[in-house]
């Protein structure tokens, strides 16, 4: 009985800590090299989505936002007329909404 139970033991703590380590040093590593700033101004969740994915991509189609954050366009519209309102995305003619900043 001694035998069965020595082996299984060491290999529970090596697994735990192995899948323990990965996650924090990759975890710990990311939110140091992106820092993202939201205006306090923007309190839709939906407004705040948005905000943060132009101000990484800089410019993106309508149809590229919707398929991207997974948001139907309708709601989209409404949420890009507030953010251009305010001055922090630009759409022209040929349907890219752009971040302003």
């Amino acid at each position: 009985m001694t035998a069965n139970t020595t082996p299984s033991e060491p290999t529970t703590p090596t697994d735990s800590r192995s899948t323990d380590s990965s996650p924090t040093e990759s975890t710990d590593s990311t939110p140091s090299e992106t820092t993202l700033t939201v205006p306090t101004a923007l309190e839709s969740t939906q407004a705040k989505l948005v905000y943060v994915y132009l101000e990484r991509e800089r410019e993106a189609t309508v149809d590229g936002l919707a398929s991207a954050l997974d948001v139907p366009k309708l709601g989209l519209f409404t949420v890009l007329s507030t953010l251009e309102a305010a001055g922090y995305v630009e759409r022209n003619a040929a349907r890219m909404v752009r971040f302003a900043n």
